[in-house]
């Protein structure tokens, strides 16, 4: 069997389980048009070098086509309904792929490792991103997010480059790690269906800056949104209720964290390692319930926690939050707002001061505040 190059298909129907595993020399099929099914690792470690499969296929079996590493091209037909468990797992030379709007059987773990691949096309009907699809396709910079989308399974794009995160508002859950190791960025905004960020989701995001969560969001579990090392904020909705464990820690860049009203509970350590955080603010009245340490030792001496002032006694009293040794009773307090800076002088591009502002060309003003605009003036402002 090893030796086999080519085989011709004539009137099969169903192509059994293991029926060319390991035919390592096996590089061509002359697929039929009567195929309805290919069986469980039938073509497992083969040779093949393209599948292209014929309209009539409606079956892909468990691992039927695993591992064959000489594959540089899939086409899946509209028909096909069934695409089960790990079917083209490390086809590591295939780089774009098009899953049709008949498949909806999907299995988990479809085009695990498949290193090259480059573009995937997901139908719009498509509304769940099984477990692992695309884990450790790390050339994978392009996917469309279909319009019917509910939800994104565990680890799905987990070690993908991609770098876009403009999910449909369909979205309800996005699963533990889904996008662990991506470049998603520089902002993100979580769908406002999605209630919980799993375990892990938005660990080390290279590109992230910025996240804000759902109106709806209810829990971040723990390392929810963790070791991401130039995001600098994070805008947490009220009606949150809990923080994992190191839930929001070892984001580096982030100063300053304000935690809504709504939060009753946190786990421990949850903003620890964040190197560049002088201020948490809390909001909630009652100091939230905490299972030990908010952040580490050294840390209760430089941030400097802001509650409310009815809250302050409560919070110092506490004996996880009176740890830090500066506490202010100035949570959501206000600050007045600055005068609107006035005109100082005014110049041309050449530096020329001139009296007023001139109509039909750009006017260079330095400001009360010591900032300096451009203002272009429409040639028939009078």
């Amino acid at each position: 069997m090893t030796k086999m190059t080519g085989i011709n298909l004539n009137d099969v129907i169903t192509i059994g389980e293991c029926a060319f595993y390991h035919t390592d020399n096996l590089a061509t099929v002359n697929w039929v048009t009567k195929l309805q099914e290919i069986g469980r690792m039938a073509f497992q470690y083969s040779g093949l070098t393209s599948i292209i499969l014929p309209p009539s296929v409606r079956a892909i079996k468990y691992q039927a086509f695993t591992s064959c590493s000489k594959n540089t091209k899939i086409v899946l037909p509209e028909g096909v309904k069934e695409i089960a468990t790990s079917v083209f797992y490390g086809n590591k030379l295939v780089k774009e792929v098009r899953v049709p709007a008949s498949a909806t059987n999907l299995g988990e773990s479809i085009f695990y490792y498949c290193d090259s691949l480059q573009k995937v096309i997901l139908p719009d009907n498509l509304t769940y991103i099984p477990k692992q699809t695309f884990n450790h396709c790390r050339a994978l910079k392009e996917i469309n997010y279909p319009a019917s989308l509910r939800e994104i399974g565990r680890s799905a794009l987990t070690d993908c480059p991609i770098t876009n995160f403009n999910l449909p508002e369909t979205v309800e859950v996005i699963g533990g790690m889904a996008f662990e190791n991506t470049k998603i960025g520089p902002e993100i905004t979580l769908p406002p269906l999605v209630s919980v960020i799993d375990e892990f989701t938005f660990v080390d995001c290279k590109n992230l800056k910025s996240v804000t969560t759902s109106p709806n969001l209810k829990e971040i579990k723990e390392a929810g949104i963790q070791y991401n090392t130039i995001l600098e904020e994070i805008h947490l909705n009220e009606g949150l209720l809990t923080i994992g464990r190191i839930g929001l820690a070892g984001n580096y860049k982030m100063k300053s964290l304000t935690i809504p009203s709504t939060v009753v509970s946190v786990g421990s350590l949850f903003v620890r390692s964040n190197i560049a955080q002088k201020d948490l603010i809390m909001l909630p009245a009652t100091p939230p319930a905490t299972n030990g340490d908010v952040t580490d030792d050294a840390r209760y001496d430089i941030i400097t926690l802001h509650v409310q002032k009815g809250s302050l006694e409560a919070y110092k009293q506490h004996p996880i939050w009176g740890k830090f040794t500066k506490i202010l009773g100035d949570a959501g307090v206000k600050p007045e707002f600055m005068d609107e800076p006035t005109v100082v002088e005014i110049y041309d591009i050449t530096g020329r001061r001139l009296p007023e502002m001139t109509p039909g060309t750009v006017n260079i003003l330095r400001m009360s505040d010591g900032s300096v605009r451009k203002v272009m003036v429409p040639a028939n402002c009078r």
